[in-house]
């Protein structure tokens, strides 16, 4: 998974060099991190909010914080 200063979210399977998947988010994303089931993206970027995303779709999932 990469991150870029282009709004994206990149996925590739490494063993094949092969972008599995593409996802755009409306801000700069500098950094992501996936759930160890796979399911959802931590997203975070220049904005002050980090996003929790289907990782498949990049659909943004909203949880109230407490």
């Amino acid at each position: 998974m990469t991150a870029n200063n282009d709004c994206c979210v990149r996925v590739f399977d490494i063993e094949k060099l092969v972008l599995l998947n593409h996802l755009s988010f409306s801000w700069s994303v500098n950094s992501t991190s996936v759930s160890p089931d796979g399911k959802l993206l931590a997203v975070l970027g220049d904005n002050t909010d980090c996003l929790l995303a289907d990782s498949q779709s990049g659909k943004v999932c909203y949880f109230p914080v407490f």
